[in-house]
């Protein structure tokens, strides 16, 4: 009989909010902390004092036609950054910034140029902000750079077809070879297997880290990596 008189004092609506609101109270005290910290001024004092902090990540270097130059940059760093010159092999070029040559925050940037590059020929650029901070790039090679069409997008379609789609169905050729052989020979193709699986994701994650240096810092690049792991495994 107590029994069930403490189930039902379990499921009354005054524990069940008594319940919420103990849960929710932290979470509306840690919002009040931030909006507190924030409007307080606190951060801007920190900030002062320190010279403003640039960052321009070159996307891609584009080659679209003979004599030009297309550069892709996304400002990665906490503040504006507004594009004074380019240099092109210790040489200053004119070039055209599209949408403007100043950038917000985790703003693109497209800049036009117009340069006499060498097929085959290495390339250092420098983009100079207004403050006088230089960002480099090197090209090691200058070649036109190929466009989308029917024809590209065949030619990937067929080497995706030969890599993700052809070797799963030749694999399934191998079944009436692994019910014919003993557990052993089973176990050891399958250690190898997994070995060879393991290789490719260590490799993989190798190389993964490499490209996350090439990445704006404000995108975070090894977070986005490890929450696609995640998201991978669930």
């Amino acid at each position: 009989m107590s029994h069930g008189n403490t189930s039902q004092h379990k499921n009354k609506p005054g524990t069940l909010i008594g319940t919420l609101t103990k849960g929710l109270l932290p979470v509306f005290l840690i919002a009040l902390t931030l909006i507190v910290l924030v409007r307080s001024g606190i951060t801007d004092f920190l900030e002062s004092g320190f010279p403003p902090v640039e960052e321009l990540t070159y996307q891609r270097v584009a080659f679209p036609a003979t004599g030009a130059i297309q550069v892709h940059l996304v400002n990665g760093g906490p503040e504006p950054v507004t594009i004074a010159q380019v240099i092109i092999d210790d040489a200053f070029w004119e070039y055209r910034a599209s949408p403007s040559v100043s950038v917000e925050r985790l703003g693109k940037a497209i800049l036009d140029i117009p340069y006499p590059w060498v097929e085959g020929d290495p390339l250092n650029i420098s983009v100079v902000s207004s403050t006088g901070l230089t960002f480099d790039h090197q090209v090691e090679v200058a070649t036109l750079s190929p466009e989308v069409n029917a024809t590209y997008l065949g030619i990937f379609t067929v080497l995706g077809i030969f890599v993700g789609v052809i070797p799963i169905f030749l694999g399934f050729l191998w079944l009436p070879f692994l019910a014919g052989i003993t557990r052993d020979w089973q176990d050891c193709f399958l250690s190898f297997t997994i070995g060879l699986l393991m290789f490719l994701g260590i490799d993989a994650t190798q190389e993964t880290i490499g490209l996350t240096r090439q990445v704006a810092s404000a995108f975070q690049g090894i977070a986005v990596m490890t929450l696609g792991v995640v998201v991978m495994y669930l």
